[in-house]
């Protein structure tokens, strides 16, 4: 997935999984650390509230339930500056890589 956000937006980058027994979902971004103060982890995903600059990177989902290999999706997350009235609005795409 790859997500286009202007500084301040919010944002869900999903994940999420079945199995028998149910996989544990871990989250980490690469090069970095994910802003603690600012997400909340859902059952469907990882949800970031006003995202800054600095929030810029990959993200990476995986998930592992000890049977087999873990599964792993990552959202790429690209920050632009604050909107203003005549910009068009950003969001998420999914995107094969």
């Amino acid at each position: 997935m790859r997500c286009i956000l202007y500084a301040g937006s919010n944002v869900t980058l999903e994940c999420s999984a079945v199995g028998n027994p149910p996989p544990q979902v871990t989250w980490h971004k690469s090069g970095g650390t994910i802003p603690p103060n600012r997400t909340e982890l859902l059952p469907g995903g990882l949800h970031l509230s006003h995202v800054r600059k600095g929030d810029e990177g990959m993200y990476v989902c995986e998930m592992n339930n000890g049977v087999g290999q873990p599964v792993r999706h990552s959202a790429m997350l690209h920050v632009l500056g604050k909107q203003n009235s005549l910009q068009k609005v950003a969001g998420c795409q999914f995107i094969h890589l």
